[in-house]
């Protein structure tokens, strides 16, 4: 069998020129710091993924409360501060044009479907009964 590798525990805390933007509703960490390629690029992308995912690690362990209950440990995550595009809300200036679609065609289907249009069927046999005689 192959002997195990020891694996050397990397640093806790994160260094960086500029520093990390945090949205911890989202749990978003935003890293403005160029990525700097060094050597092997599964090994760069790797390092910088961590640094990441330590730094967000840190800020939510270090700002948000957290709770003991019976069904375990909770972390309460404050509420979001960056807004996503699928987040804007509609102008209610005017009614979207779908909507105007459906007020028409239920406008025409009315029209169709009142008496006016059609005249009222006759009773059955009322025709009949009259050549009859």
């Amino acid at each position: 069998m192959a002997e195990p590798k020891e694996r050397t525990k990397l640093p806790v805390a994160v260094t960086k020129p500029t520093p990390y933007t945090f949205d911890l509703g989202l749990l978003l960490a935003n890293d403005p710091n160029p990525l700097l390629l060094q050597g092997n690029l599964e090994d760069d992308l790797s390092a910088t993924a961590r640094d990441g995912a330590q730094a967000l690690l840190n800020q939510l362990l270090s700002t948000c409360p957290i709770t003991s209950t019976t069904s375990g440990v909770l972390l309460s995550l404050p509420p979001i501060s960056t807004p996503l595009p699928r987040e804007k809300v509609h102008s209610q200036k005017s009614p979207p044009r779908l909507h105007a679609l459906s007020q028409i065609s239920l406008t025409n289907l009315n029209t169709l479907h009142s008496p006016s249009h059609h005249p009222r069927p006759k009773q059955p046999g009322s025709a009949s009964r009259a050549k009859r005689a």
